[in-house]
């Protein structure tokens, strides 16, 4: 999902799971009904008959990914979380 998204491509995700912090963080897509096959089927419709939306999407997911996933800064997140969880246990 991360990679499409990173390359301006919208997603269409179940509302289930982390699919919808994740859409929420990055606007670019939409989510369906889980285990509904017609709701699926309804949203990949929405957005081929809508090329204007799927491109506005992907443009806001892309975006996204690389002000809110940047490898700098996930690194850096990672630095300071296993610091705290290190000082938890010295």
């Amino acid at each position: 999902m991360l990679e499409a998204l990173a390359a301006g491509v919208p997603v269409v995700q179940p509302g289930s799971g982390v699919f919808p912090e994740l859409l929420d963080m990055t606007g670019g897509g939409v989510l369906y009904e889980p285990n509904n096959p017609d709701a699926l089927a309804d949203a990949i419709a929405e957005l081929l008959l809508d090329p204007d939306r799927a491109r506005e999407l992907g443009a806001r997911g892309r975006e996204a990914i690389f002000e809110k996933f940047d490898i700098d800064q996930t690194a850096a997140e990672m630095v300071r979380i296993y610091g705290e969880i290190a000082r938890k246990f010295a």
